[in-house]
């Protein structure tokens, strides 16, 4: 809300814009790999600050000291465009929040709108300002002053001397005097000011209070349900959850007592308010699906437990069920042909059930499986693991016991399946078939195709057929990024252990068990030494560096060499091997956390050909194939992105482009 903007002084509002398809018959440009690559520079390092390139425009700062992001001293602000020039001279106090048409920017002290032309739409006159998502703005000079709202091109709407919230994409709602109203697009009020208060559930919708009472308004500010004593649940699409009667405070998950319903976009009860808990999925094209939780036995005596225990049914989006059976747990379909369900027992809402029995139910409501495991696992795709009187085995298509319950532990990679037998792991195709006896300590999700083993103490990658592509010969090989594994021969780095796993427990009739091999460990390391493994097991940079940091790389349009290099659409242009950079530090200090201080960084590609040596206080490859470049000091970096460096640091620009052939 515009008031709490004004309090905030620098609001952080993003403009969101649709992604428009692909006509009928239009092929996807899709990135080209090219090998040869060079660094051209267009910018040398004289900046106090650069920031990354956001809406494709970097924020520079220059004459200023700065020690990292949001802590300059001094100096003027200007911006850099990806086409490859100043879009904005260093004129203003600070960064300002970039759209895609232009930037809410601070001169002397007050906030105007600029465009990257260098056109003023709104003068710099506002103590704060911010442009919504609908991109009109809102301005104002102080909590006690009044708002003032424009429309994108900068002409006057209207004036109000509260606070404006911008819910709707047509409507603006407005306080005056602690009520609100609403406003349309052009300036005209199109509801008065009655409520006491506004609230967005997200779903095209706002919430409107008079007094104890609450009702649903659309886009026109209409009233598509009655005050009543509800209070609404958020919702992304269509139905949304309701308490009628209870005591919630302003926070609907804490509400005491009352009955829970759902209501639609038009207002119409579809899940009458009689139910101890309403929990509403929405999976877009897949639908609208919703979970009721009673306790026809014991009255809930707390709003923790009003979804744990009793009996629940799985609903339809127009509130019917799709079976007229309760259970003791069931889950939405997630846009699949069949839901877990379980008879019997307890459950809580983290799916720990006690003296339960799990079965698949699909969407006619019929039961594909007898209800006879003590667990199934998530239902993302057949195959699918399941426990029975202590052991494992898993579900084909149409609920078919593929292999039988025999193993201590199992788990479902897409298209392998970890097995564990005699304390050791191997691995079978979906189909039942043994590729790999089981002979391993541990063999880790498969990720990319690849997984870690462990043999012998030492790690290496296997393929999804089984195939050593990297042997056990690394005591540590850290978790994939973008087909990619680190690793390290030294001292002071391994994997996550202990709570930093997060390995899922089971509440199973012989007991919990942690499933092993469930969680996907990144390194923890201090002071090691890393080296780099591409996806065919290959050592694409040698363990001599103090940190190896594998980021995305945007794809690059060549432009002739009279015009200025352009940035590229997300689905065309050039990229380098694997569409990665690859950062290394030499002679840093890094610790388990990630942050490594001081050092010398330089660039690599996936093939281990270094295009920057490690010479420059950082670098940060960008959108376009742009790279801010710190020089002359020394920085503290977090994984890809800084988080302070020496004052004495300038900043530089240059161009990663394809090398001509």
């Amino acid at each position: 809300m515009m008031r709490a903007a004004l309090q905030m002084l620098l609001p952080l509002f993003v403009l969101c814009r649709a992604t428009p398809s692909l006509a009928a018959g239009e092929a996807k440009t899709v990135p080209r790999e090219v090998d040869a690559w060079r660094v051209r520079v267009v910018e040398k390092p004289r900046f106090a600050w650069i920031e990354p390139f956001r809406m494709g425009h970097a924020a520079l700062n220059e004459g200023g000291r700065c020690a990292g992001p949001g802590k300059c001293e001094g100096g003027k602000w200007g911006y850099w465009s990806a086409a490859g020039r100043l879009a904005l001279a260093a004129r203003y106090d600070a960064p300002g929040i970039a759209f895609e048409e232009g930037v809410v920017v601070k001169l002397e002290g007050r906030s105007g709108f600029v465009a990257w032309d260098g056109r003023v739409v709104l003068p710099h006159r506002f103590g704060a300002l911010v442009r919504y998502e609908n991109g009109f703005f809102g301005g104002g000079d102080g909590l006690s002053a009044p708002v003032e709202v424009f429309d994108p091109a900068g002409r006057p709407l209207f004036r109000v001397p509260g606070e404006v919230a911008a819910h709707q994409p047509a409507l603006f709602w407005a306080s005056r005097h602690g009520r609100w109203g609403a406003f349309d697009l052009t300036g005209r009020q199109v509801v008065p000011f009655r409520f006491a208060e506004v609230s967005d559930p997200g779903n095209g919708l706002v919430a409107v209070r008079s007094g104890n009472n609450w009702a649903l308004a659309d886009g026109a500010g209409r009233l598509v349900t009655p005050l009543m004593d509800r209070v609404y649940d958020t919702a992304p699409d269509d139905v949304l959850a309701f308490n009628q009667g209870g005591r919630c405070d302003g926070f609907l998950y804490g509400c005491e007592g009352g009955r829970w319903g759902a209501v639609n976009r038009a207002g119409k009860v579809v899940v009458p308010p009689v139910h101890d808990c309403v929990r509403v999925y929405d999976f877009r094209e897949d639908g609208t699906e919703l979970v009721v939780v009673d306790h026809p036995t014991m009255p809930v005596s707390t709003s923790d437990d009003r979804c744990s225990g009793g009996t629940w049914r799985l609903l339809r989006r127009d509130g019917t069920a799709f079976s007229p059976e309760g259970f003791s747990f069931v889950e939405a379909f997630w846009g699949n042909d069949y839901a877990r369900c379980a008879r019997g027992g307890a459950c809580d809402e983290e799916e720990n059930c006690t003296g339960a029995k799990w079965g698949l139910m699909d969407r006619e409501g019929r039961f594909v499986t007898p209800h006879v495991y003590d667990w199934l696992d998530e239902y993302d795709s057949i195959p699918m693991a399941f426990v029975r009187d202590g052991k494992w085995g898993f579900l084909g298509e149409k609920g078919v016991e593929v292999v039988p319950p025999r193993y201590e532990q199992l788990h479902v990679d897409d298209d392998v399946v970890r097995f564990r037998e005699g304390g050791k792991w191997g691995l079978m195709d979906v189909a039942g078939k043994v590729l790999v006896p089981p002979r391993h300590e541990l063999i880790l999700p498969f990720v990319a195709g690849r997984a870690r083993f462990r043999e012998g103490g030492k790690w290496g990658l296997l393929d999804a057929r089984g195939t050593v592509i990297a042997r056990a010969v690394y005591p540590v090989i850290c978790a994939h990024r973008k087909g990619t594994w680190r690793f390290s021969r030294t001292a002071g780095c391994g994997l996550k252990q202990g709570k930093e796993l997060l390995e899922r427990e089971l509440v199973l009739p012989g007991g919990r068990l942690v499933r092993e091999g469930t969680a996907d460990p990144d390194c923890a390391c201090d002071g090691a030494k890393l080296g780099l493994l591409d996806a065919r097991g290959r050592e694409v940079l040698p363990g001599k560096y103090a940190a190896v940091v594998v980021t995305e790389a945007a794809p690059v349009v060549r432009a002739p060499a009279a015009s200025p290099p352009t940035p590229a659409p997300a689905d065309a242009g050039d990229v380098p091997p694997g569409a990665v950079w690859v950062l290394v530090n030499m002679g840093g200090k890094c610790n388990r956390a990630g942050l490594c201080q001081g050092g010398a960084w330089g660039l690599a590609d996936l093939a281990g050909r270094l295009l920057v040596r490690p010479s420059n206080a950082f670098l940060s490859p960008q959108e376009g194939g742009w790279l801010r470049v710190a020089a002359g000091g020394a920085c503290d970096v977090i994984d890809a992105r800084v988080e302070a460096c020496s004052p004495e640091t300038r900043w530089g620009l240059s161009r990663l482009e394809p090398a001509s052939k």
